[in-house]
């Protein structure tokens, strides 16, 4: 009996010692972590603060110095309105409700204000804090700066917007045009020249709107693009109109890439140049008309430069003097 005691005794002294060695090294692990977890929330680039169910902050990384501009010791007491713009003085009090309700607010976006005046809009993510039996004590906040984000979103649609006045509100048509001729996005001068509303352009081709004997140049033109020989090219063709007739354009295409060199689109710049085609086939009808006459008067005619020198001679002046217009030229 005496020795089962010992046995008993000796037994339990040993689980003790392995309980008091396990609880070490549990102990050791928990400290372990909890240094990384420090060493991370202090390295952090965002503004990462702790604070208590009142507001007071409790926590203050390099982090949030950075971006707000106070150090640890001039905000660890202070209430965490002193980051909040006057203008919105109810924010806190509804943000801490919502902590003492257990909720978590992912990406939440406002603005702050830094301690030298400068307003910043930031994104919030605000967690409660637990202790060991689950009681909320209070939340941890991170913040992270997104004034130069906004700024670049900001400068990015400005520049879009730009774009889309340039490109609708042009004088001339533009088009992107696919890689297989069809027309990817048109602006509205374009489909006054073509007369086809944006959606029904939309479902073409260049191809089925450019005049048949123009095409096999323009396709021609657009193989020397995709084959590397040129970049861009440009060249004067018809269109036929939704109604059939036809419109003379003056055309300049361009082949977009992207950074890795593949190629991506056309860019079509497309004027209407029907009314200069009219006249330049007026002033070329005209001409003729005039050779026709000169060439074939009865009278010798000389046509003389203001310099004397001569331009052009009828066949009755040639047969006048007996000397060919090459001769005279010569």
């Amino acid at each position: 009996m005496r020795e089962c005691l010992w046995i008993s005794a000796r037994t339990s002294e040993s689980s003790c010692i392995v309980s008091l060695q396990n609880y070490g090294k549990e102990s050791k692990l928990a400290e372990e972590e909890r240094a990384r977890l420090a060493a991370i929330v202090e390295s952090s680039d965002d503004a990462i603060i702790g604070k208590t169910l009142d507001g007071i902050i409790t926590s203050w990384n390099k982090g949030a110095q950075r971006i707000y501009g106070y150090s640890p010791e001039e905000t660890v007491g202070q209430s965490i309105s002193m980051l909040v713009p006057p203008e919105r003085p109810d924010e806190i009090p509804r943000i801490l409700a919502r902590v003492r309700r257990g909720e978590k607010m992912d990406h939440f976006e406002t603005v702050r204000v830094t301690k030298d005046g400068r307003k910043l809009d930031i994104s919030l993510t605000i967690s409660p804090l637990r202790n060991s039996e689950g009681t909320i004590i209070g939340a941890s906040t991170i913040a992270r700066d997104l004034t130069e984000s906004k700024l670049a979103e900001d400068a990015l649609r400005e520049s879009e917007e730009r774009f889309r006045a340039t490109f609708e509100q042009a004088a001339v048509g533009i088009a992107h045009v696919g890689l297989g001729g069809e027309w990817l996005r048109v602006n509205q001068k374009l489909c006054d020249i073509v007369g086809y509303p944006r959606e029904e352009l939309l479902n073409l081709t260049f191809k089925d709107i450019t005049y048949p004997n123009d095409l096999d140049r323009d396709v021609e033109c657009l193989r020397w693009m995709l084959d590397g020989r040129t970049d861009t090219y440009s060249t004067e063709k018809r269109y036929v109109r939704k109604g059939g007739s036809l419109v003379w354009i003056s055309l300049t295409t361009s082949l977009v890439r992207d950074l890795s060199g593949e190629l991506k689109y056309f860019i079509s710049v497309i004027e209407e140049i029907t009314e200069r085609k009219r006249v330049e086939e007026e002033l070329k009808l005209s001409e003729e008309r005039f050779r026709n006459i000169v060439e074939q008067s009865p009278l010798s005619v000389q046509i003389l430069s203001p310099d004397g020198s001569t331009l052009r001679v009828n066949r009755a002046w040639e047969e006048l003097w007996g000397v060919s217009f090459e001769e005279v030229v010569a």
